[in-house]
C-alpha cells in the first residue's frame, strides 16, 4: 500500500469540440483498410484539488492538434474495430489564476495509441415507396466514403470527467468519458 500522507481528491473535467479529417488510402484486404486522420480541437479545462482543508481551482484553456495513422477493421458493414497511433501537441493557456510568471502557458508534445470501435449510421427516411432507393444510394455512398482514395470530413465534440481521490492509505480513480465524432 502507498502512504499518501493525507485525504482529499482532485477532480479534472473537460469539454472539447473540433473539426476531423480522414483518408482512407489502403485496402489490406475486403474488411480491412488503412487510414491517416488529423484533428484539431480546443477547448476548456475545471481543475478542483481538495486536500485536507484547503481547496484549489484552476480554470484553463486548450488547443490540440493531432497526425495519425491507423487501421479500421469492419466486424460488418455498420461497425469497425480501430486502432492509431498518432503524435500531436497540446498548448495549455491558465485562465483562473490568471498566466504569470508562476503560471506560464504550457505546450506538451503527444504521442499515443488509441482503440475504439466506430459506427456508420444510415439515415432512416419515412416515405415508403422511395426508402428503398434512398438506403441503397446511402449504403453505395458509405462504401465509397471508406474506399481508398476518398476523404471524410467530420468533426470531434466530447467531454470527459476524471476524479481521484485518496484517504492517506488508497487512491481511488473514476472518470466518465463520452466523445462524439459526427
Amino acid at each position: 500500500k502507498t502512504d499518501y500522507g493525507s485525504t482529499g481528491s482532485n477532480t479534472v473535467d473537460f469539454i472539447a469540440i473540433g473539426p476531423m479529417v480522414r483518408k482512407y488510402f489502403w485496402q489490406v484486404c475486403e474488411r480491412d483498410k488503412l487510414f491517416g486522420q488529423g484533428s484539431f480541437n480546443f477547448g476548456s479545462k475545471d481543475i478542483k484539488d481538495i486536500s485536507g482543508s484547503s481547496t484549489n481551482e484552476t480554470k484553463e484553456s486548450f488547443i490540440d492538434w493531432r497526425l495519425g495513422l491507423g487501421n479500421s477493421f469492419f466486424l460488418n458493414r455498420h461497425i469497425a474495430f480501430e486502432s492509431m497511433i498518432y503524435y500531436g501537441q497540446e498548448s495549455i493557456t491558465p485562465k483562473l489564476p490568471a498566466e504569470s510568471p508562476s503560471n506560464p502557458k504550457e505546450k506538451d508534445n503527444k504521442f499515443g495509441v488509441s482503440l475504439g470501435f466506430q459506427m456508420y449510421l444510415e439515415s432512416l427516411n419515412s416515405k415508403e415507396n422511395t426508402s428503398k432507393e434512398i438506403s441503397k444510394a446511402r449504403v453505395e455512398l458509405g462504401k465509397m466514403a471508406t474506399e481508398k482514395g476518398n476523404w471524410i470530413l467530420g468533426g470531434m465534440a466530447g467531454f470527459r470527467s476524471k476524479t481521484e481521490t485518496w484517504d492517506g492509505l488508497t487512491e481511488q480513480t473514476k472518470v466518465t468519458d463520452f466523445n462524439i465524432r459526427p
